[in-house]
């Protein structure tokens, strides 16, 4: 997993994929690598959606908005969290 996290073409490999983060199964949804975002969407659970009026809508997948890199442009140990599950 570190390796894949270390450069935009191995982390961009990642989407799509089940993974595990801090005991819960998620997919990585969508991979930020400029602004340095991971979206993980959970497979397990839901929230609701409110609308642009503040009520509740629609039921979508929780998400996890993790961090890639720290402000020296370093990565964050997230390979040690997130284990892949395919």
């Amino acid at each position: 997993m570190r390796a894949a996290l270390s450069d935009a073409a191995g982390a961009r490999a990642l989407c799509g994929r089940r993974v595990r983060y801090r005991g819960r199964s998620y997919i990585v949804a969508d991979l930020l690598w400029e602004e340095g975002w991971m979206i993980l969407q959970a497979t397990d659970r839901d929230r609701v959606q409110n609308d642009s009026f503040g009520r509740p809508s629609r039921v979508v997948p929780d998400e996890v908005r993790l961090r890639l890199r720290n402000r020296e442009g370093e990565p964050f140990p997230l390979w040690e969290e997130l284990q892949p599950l395919d």
